[in-house]
């Protein structure tokens, strides 16, 4: 009898952990992919960066609305390469609720570093001259 409780104790456990290692699998999955759709913009910004160099160049008298428009594609470029240094997706040590925690706050990151990616990129493309 006591064999088959500690046997249902470490079913138990087992599942439990599986479960747990589950949802972070899951919710580091939901991050990477935030990640890994916004990476391809990045070509995207340098190019539309370039674009906007060149057409303040050209123009002294919308130069700085060229310059405010790198700017932001600027920053956003920064925002994305800071949060890849800073993403630590192995940590080692910490509970499941702190490793939910750290995930969860990444993921919000993520997403406000996709969104001024976008933005600025769309802000950029719109005011590249005709």
């Amino acid at each position: 009898m006591r064999q088959t409780i500690l046997l249902f104790l470490l079913i138990g456990t087992l599942a439990c952990t599986d479960k747990k290692l589950a949802e972070v699998e899951r919710l580091t999955d939901e991050v990477i992919d935030i990640h890994d759709k916004m990476m391809p913009l990045m070509d995207d910004m340098y190019l539309t960066r370039q674009a906007l160099q060149k057409a303040a160049d050209a123009d002294s008298l919308q130069s700085a609305t060229y310059t405010a428009s790198m700017q932001r594609i600027a920053d956003a470029e920064s925002a994305m390469m800071t949060w890849m240094n800073n993403f630590n997706p192995l940590f080692r040590g910490a509970s499941h609720e702190e490793t939910m925690d750290y995930l969860k706050e990444q993921k919000k990151t993520m997403q406000a570093v996709a969104d001024q990616m976008t933005d600025a990129l769309k802000e950029g493309k719109a005011k590249l001259p005709k």
